[in-house]
């Protein structure tokens, strides 16, 4: 029995569908051309007819100023369905966006263009169950953490964003959502299939999971993330240019070191490329470095000494900056 269940959630379903009529697709493939899910396609045909509806433009207008994907996916995920109705929405919104998100739902006849594409979800469902079906987070997860009391949800996207992995906390349910699209291959070919890549699945599932769970456990305890940061983290100016807090160095090298160490129990050969190409993708020579201190961290957890990884925050720089003098020796 796995403890992380796989699910299409219809809010998240549909902003990924007004997301389609925008031009996101167009600026993400210019930056990274890449073939997408026949999924993505069809929906632009089938309601390219509602490409200046309301909600859409106000989605483009977010997107024009720099708005993250995930406060837009991870606002609707919590509001009602199909209503979508919001009391007190936030700064950011667009006045009256839900409602207009409520209004193309039914305008356009959301439900009816899914019904009639439902083969390709329950295609991708099916394939990720075969992949995640027996799997179990947890125990992993809670050498770093501790009790966990959230439930995972994974959501196999054909829609999009098709490039990029997303997390979303579900609070009303308590769930952790990971929003991953299928791996995408080369060129123009179409992603791979779920289930044809074992290691992906679990990987992309996991590095949401584990960066959501650290950013609950430093905003929760700001003395001790601030107590740890007073150590600067050994990273080069490159990362510190795209990643310039202390905290958001952690969360991508703490992140990166995790999943490595699960692939290394689930797929040695993974693992091993895994780490080549965060290093080299990021620039991050001291990578495995990480990694190690983070196997001593385990290790010294196994035996008792530290409850979770909040105890070892203000030693992981210190020893991090060792291990890379020893290195560079």
């Amino acid at each position: 029995m796995s403890d992380i269940v796989i699910r299409i959630e219809d809010s998240l379903r549909l902003v990924s569908t007004v997301l389609s009529l925008t031009q996101w697709n167009e600026l993400i493939q210019r930056q990274r051309p890449h073939g997408t899910h026949a999924h993505i396609r069809s929906t632009a045909r089938a309601l390219g007819d509602f490409r200046h509806h309301p909600a859409v433009l106000s989605m483009q207008g977010l997107l024009d100023e720099g708005a993250p994907l995930e406060a837009m996916f991870g606002l609707v995920v919590h509001l009602p369905w199909p209503s979508l109705e919001l009391a007190t929405p936030p700064k950011w919104m667009p006045a009256g966006w839900n409602g207009q998100l409520a209004d193309f739902y039914e305008q356009a006849s959301v439900a009816d263009w899914w019904m009639q594409d439902q083969s390709a979800w329950e295609l991708a469902q099916r394939q990720a169950e075969r992949v995640l079906g027996e799997v179990n987070f947890k125990p992993f997860l809670g050498q770093f953490f501790g009790e966990i009391n959230e439930s995972f949800v994974f959501y196999p996207n054909i829609s999009l964003p098709s490039d990029r992995d997303l997390g979303i906390r579900q609070m009303s349910r308590n769930e952790i959502i990971t929003m991953i699209p299928p791996r995408l291959a080369w060129g123009d070919s179409a992603p791979w299939p779920f289930d044809e890549d074992v290691a992906y699945v679990h990987r992309s599932a996991l590095a949401q999971l584990v960066r959501l769970l650290l950013l609950a456990k430093l905003r929760d305890n700001p003395e001790v993330s601030k107590e740890a940061s007073k150590i600067s983290l050994p990273v080069s100016d490159t990362f510190r240019a795209r990643y310039p807090t202390w905290a958001q160095q952690f969360v991508v090298i703490f992140t990166i070191a995790a999943v490595e160490i699960y692939l290394e129990q689930l797929d040695p050969k993974e693992s091993k490329a895994y780490l080549q190409d965060q290093v080299r993708n990021h620039q991050m020579k001291w990578l495995p470095n990480t990694v190690d201190v983070l196997k001593r961290y385990m290790k010294e957890q196994e035996r008792g000494k530290f409850e979770s990884i909040l105890d070892y925050l203000p030693i992981f720089p210190r020893q991090l900056k060792v291990a890379q003098r020893i290195l560079s020796i």
